[in-house]
């Protein structure tokens, strides 16, 4: 039986080919398909395997596909969300929105299924039945209430601002949102709906999602906040990137670069590594208070910062690649590689460091070494093989793609396997 062929970033004329042969079919020959306008003309019994196709993807936005089968290749509206609704990834509510905008599926089926849908971002799709299909802003809001996943605050946000949410309902519900950034919702509030700024920043310091550091430093930005007041606020944040507020703090609001290093220095969440080499880059900082200063960081990703001094602040590649390799947190491997296309690390020296790191995404590390360093492809795959990562099969498949059948190198891999010990 032909193999699935996984759906692609782009549309050509070979995954159509492998598609159709895959589902049944007979290819085409001249002109060939590369789209689903060709692919519906030349193949009408075909549509539902591709339907149930398209419904069983894993990756990308299968559920858009459909709705474009429905609007621009004849699907049934009916089929097209039965369908829609089966899918497990991408937006799914997005695509039934637009079921219900463009190929007249009725508003009441439509809002129904959308708040069943659990991937993607559901209030978003409910937002717009409301601003373009005339469902009522009561009963968006309340079923935006009980949205768990996506941002639903953002969207009560906008409710406030373009629908006629009263603020203080909008306000109260945001600060009881558990997922996204209700943070940033409340900030807007403050900018465009009329919050009153004293009361935007008592609420969004007891927010403990998403990132409210960064709406304290926009509240002092945009909306009148004391940068005293913001830098205080910000230091008692444990979710989020408060170093990166902090650094905001340092260019736009005059905070002294020594009173912000020795505060993201503190920082317990986020990434103030990157904050330090921020502040080295445009400050003046020493180069060598900064590279201490990381090398003392235990979250985030230090070595990646560390990789950025090395290639925009002039720190010896030697001292790099030996703090690198004592990374015990963040994506090590992935600075090493990044050493050697930027830095003229060695090739041989990068690949042998890569191999002895315990955490980050080995499998992404070896794969770039091999496609940007010319890192010879036999000891790469074995390499590949003994990392592990959730999209190690696509890389695999990557390099099957660019060096020889997909079946001869997939055996290859699957022989290495078996003889390399792993279990």
């Amino acid at each position: 039986m032909p193999q699935r062929p996984s759906y692609p970033r782009h549309l050509t004329r070979e995954f159509f080919q492998q598609l159709i042969e895959y589902l049944g079919g007979e290819p085409a020959v001249a002109p060939a398909v590369d789209n689903w306008r060709k692919f519906c003309r030349r193949y009408p019994s075909l549509i539902p395997a591709a339907v149930e196709y398209l419904v069983t993807e894993t990756e990308g936005n299968p559920a858009d596909v459909i709705y474009q089968l429905c609007r621009n290749c004849g699907l049934p509206v009916d089929q097209a969300l039965e369908a829609i609704q089966r899918v497990q990834v991408g937006d799914p509510a997005n695509a039934i929105y637009r079921l219900c905008r463009y190929c007249r599926l009725p508003l009441d089926q439509a809002f129904e299924a959308i708040q069943r849908v659990r991937v993607g971002n559901p209030a978003y799709a409910i937002y717009h039945l409301c601003c373009n299909c005339g469902l009522p802003v009561d009963q968006a809001f309340e079923a935006i209430q009980r949205v768990q996943v996506g941002d639903p605050a953002d969207v009560i946000y906008r409710l406030c601002r373009n629908c006629g949410l009263p603020l203080d309902q909008a306000l109260e519900a945001i600060q009881r949102v558990q997922v996204g950034d209700p943070a940033d919702a409340i900030y807007q509030l403050c900018c465009d709906c009329g919050l009153p700024l004293d009361q935007a920043f008592e609420a969004i310091q007891r927010v403990q999602v998403g990132d409210p550091a960064y709406a304290i430093y926009q509240l002092c930005r945009d909306c009148g906040l004391p940068p005293d007041q913001a830098f205080e606020a910000i230091q008692r944040v444990q979710v989020g990137d408060p170093a990166y507020a902090i650094y905001q703090l340092y260019c736009d609001r005059g905070l002294p670069a020594e009173q912000a290093l020795e505060a993201i220095s503190r920082a317990q969440v986020g990434d103030p590594a990157y904050a330090i080499y921020r502040i080295c880059r445009e400050s003046g900082l020493p180069l060598d208070q900064a590279f201490e200063a990381i090398q003392r960081v235990q979250v985030g990703d230090p070595a990646d910062a560390i990789f950025l001094l090395c290639r925009e602040c002039r720190l010896p590649r030697a001292q790099a690649f030996a703090a690198i390799q004592q990374a015990q947190i963040g994506d090590p491997a992935k600075a090493i590689y990044r050493l050697c296309c930027s830095c003229g690390l060695p090739l041989d020296q990068a690949f042998e460091a890569i191999q002895r790191v315990q955490v980050g995404d080995l499998a992404e590390a070896i794969h770039g070494l091999w496609w940007d360093c010319e890192f010879p492809v036999i000891p790469a795959l074995r390499a590949l093989l003994r990392a592990s990562s959730p999209i190690q099969e696509e890389y695999l498949r990557d390099m099957s793609q660019h060096l020889g059948s997909a079946g001869e190198w997939l055996a290859l891999a699957d022989k290495m396997l078996q003889t390399s010990g792993r279990p």
